[in-house]
């Protein structure tokens, strides 16, 4: 991974180096601009050197340099792109991945990305059709944002970048604060930052003549032959094996996180055949529960030069430093682990990691794909008049204890988290209602107490809804099922703005490259046609992937019932990091903001050991909001 940035039709002294500058930590080892003054058209790179570490420094060009481009991530079949660029006389002068992009741009012009399998956030410019083209992958693993001031234009892979510019204020866009609160991450295309937006995955930019046009070029929903399950299997493992051997490519060490689970072992398990010894990272904690010890087993068993990283409670001192590495505030505590993984990973010599991450997602590895799949199963086949007459009032005399048994974190549900699930129980059949209502951080009712007055005011006449947007997005095809819709979502948003957006600003905070074997766009196409049975039968979750590495996995492994990745605030936050939260979280602090209503903040700082679950998030998610106001807005 690299860092991109520039502008069209600003004049501004310096703006570019300003803009390079900012993004140093994605590529410290070299850097790079293209300043067209005659039509004020700037491209700035970062180079963090992974293939060709002598040849590939960006700007890169055609022949006759009328094209000039930018590239952040990597083409992994550029190999096969450029012998036959090459048979057509195309020339090329480094031995970098890149470099495709332009000669296939000559040939195909802005339907070049169909043909790339990769990660990226590129800009081109065309000189002679006086055109910014810029484009980010299918699935959203390469960061970028823009935004456009009266004819003038700035991109870049992290919106500092943007922030440099003297034309643009540091406003907080209040919808993008409600929506953050509401997942604990800002979804695309909005911003924390009033006028900047996100480029969505799998969208093309044109600026041009001083206006902007955006195109998607790539979608979910592409149908594969599934005409016998069992070739349907060895032609999913036929594919991450593939996947796996391109996300290999590289001139520097490459290594990978390690949790022990069927996910990081099947890509362990690949990686082995290819490259021996494999360097393995995996993260602990000083009071469990972690993953150390199956992941520890699992490096045994494959051999693997294994390194473990213990988070303790002195690491929520790093917060502050964490937080200036994000654009966008995200509520999530495993901020910090992430943050000590890919530091570990580079002061060992690694610059590329692979990850797990995207199984998941496509397969229904979460928690709420098992529990919600479940409860509209039971919605659709009892009444609604049972439901609310007999059975919600039988749920209630159920103790936390057996209901924490269904929801497997390390921390209790609380009476907070049971009231949530019962209000589904009692609430008809609306299930945008249930996903809101268990899965958001603030509930709306939650809102109307945090808020202010003049906030929450400015808020609901500022918007239609959020939850009225989500559930038209949620709505996505009248065949799909309950379960494919959560995959959909999770698709759309969870993944980009959570998942790949922490790992990304993690990694590149210390210089560190995320590939991620199960986003190869063809493995994605492949898992969105699963039957519903496919992804969760019974009790047991992923079948189709415990069953496509049934012949190549240890049987325990396969066996193994997923375990969440989730920090132990509540135990953490019995020491010193609860006073830690709470001077964050001063009144002083908050009644200066005029967002908040500290009497809410200080009730839930109070009661966190009531639904150590719920408020623990809310007041890590608090916490992490104020220090991000510190960084980017004071």
């Amino acid at each position: 991974m690299c860092g991109i940035c520039g502008f069209g039709g600003v004049d501004e002294d310096n703006l570019l180096d300003k803009m390079i500058e900012s993004l140093s930590s994605r590529g410290p080892d070299s850097k790079g601009k293209y300043n067209n003054k005659k039509f004020r058209i700037g491209l700035g790179h970062n180079r963090l050197g992974i293939i060709d570490l002598k040849g590939g420094n960006q700007p890169l060009f055609n022949e006759d340099r009328s094209i000039c481009l930018v590239c952040n991530g990597i083409i992994y079949n550029f190999k096969e792109l450029r012998d036959e660029l090459r048979d057509k006389g195309h020339i090329f002068y480094t031995h970098t991945d890149s470099e495709v992009i332009v000669h296939l741009y000559e040939e195909k012009g802005e339907k070049c990305v169909d043909s790339f399998n990769g990660k990226f956030a590129f800009a081109l410019w065309d000189e002679r059709k006086k055109k910014l083209f810029i484009a980010r992958d299918r699935l959203g693993i390469c960061p970028l944002y823009y935004t456009v001031l009266s004819g003038c234009f700035l991109f870049a892979s992290e919106i500092k970048a943007i922030l440099r510019s003297s034309l643009v204020k540091r406003e907080m866009d209040f919808l993008s604060l409600d929506a953050y609160l509401t997942f604990r991450y800002v979804p695309g295309p909005g911003t924390m930052f009033k006028g900047i937006l996100e480029l969505l995955p799998g969208c093309v930019l044109i600026y041009q003549n001083g206006k902007v046009k955006i195109d998607r070029y790539w979608d979910v929903g592409k149908k594969v032959n599934k005409s016998s399950i069992h070739i349907w299997e060895e032609e999913y493992y036929k594919l991450l094996v593939d996947s796996v051997r391109k996300r290999l490519l590289s001139d520097v060490p490459v290594g990978m996180y390690l949790s022990g689970g069927i996910d990081s072992t099947a890509i362990l398990s690949l990686m082995n055949g290819f490259i021996k010894p494999v360097k393995t990272f995996s993260i602990g904690f000083e009071s469990g529960p972690d993953e150390l010890k199956q992941a520890r087993e699992i490096s045994l068993f494959y051999k693997t030069r294994h390194q473990e990283i213990i988070v303790k409670e002195k690491d929520f001192q790093l917060l502050p430093e964490i937080v200036k590495s994000l654009d966008a505030p995200l509520g999530d505590a495993i901020l910090i682990p992430l943050y000590c993984l890919s530091k570990s990973a580079r002061q060992s010599g690694v610059k590329v990691i692979l990850t797990g991450d995207g199984a998941d997602e496509l397969l229904g590895g979460y928690i709420h794909h098992f529990v919600l799949n479940y409860l509209e199963l039971y919605k659709k086949s009892v009444p609604d008049f049972i439901q609310i007459n007999l059975i919600n009032k039988v749920m209630q005399l159920i103790p936390l204890g057996v209901m924490d048994f269904f929801f497997p974190y390390p921390a209790s549900l609380g009476q907070e988290g049971k009231r949530r699930f019962l209000s589904y129980l009692g609430g008809g059949q609306n299930r945008e209602r249930f996903y809101f209502e268990l899965l958001s951080l603030f509930t709306s009712e939650d809102k109307k107490k945090l808020y202010t007055k003049e906030l929450f005011e400015e808020i609901e006449v500022s918007k239609k809804g959020l939850n009225i947007d989500f559930e038209k997005k949620f709505k996505r095809k009248k065949d799909n099922t309950f379960l494919q819709e959560l995959i959909f979502q999770d698709l759309a948003n969870w993944l980009p703005n959570n998942i790949l957006f922490k790992n990304d600003r993690m990694a590149m905070a210390n210089s560190v490259e995320c590939r991620v074997p199960f986003l190869d766009h063809r493995l994605v196409e492949f898992s969105l046609n699963l039957r519903d049975k496919d992804r969760i039968n019974g009790l047991v979750n992923k079948c189709f992937l415990r069953k496509a590495m049934k012949n190549y996995l240890p049987e325990k492994v396969v066996k193994r019932k997923k375990k969440p990745f989730y920090f132990p605030v509540d135990r953490y936050f019995k020491g010193k990091s609860k006073n830690y939260a709470e001077s964050v979280l001063s009144s002083t602090m908050i009644n200066q903001r005029g967002y908040f209503n500290y009497n809410f903040i200080e009730n839930i700082l109070k009661r966190r050991q009531e639904s150590p679950l719920v408020y623990n998030k809310q007041i890590m998610a608090l916490t992490i909001l104020e220090l991000w106001n510190q960084s980017f807005l004071n």
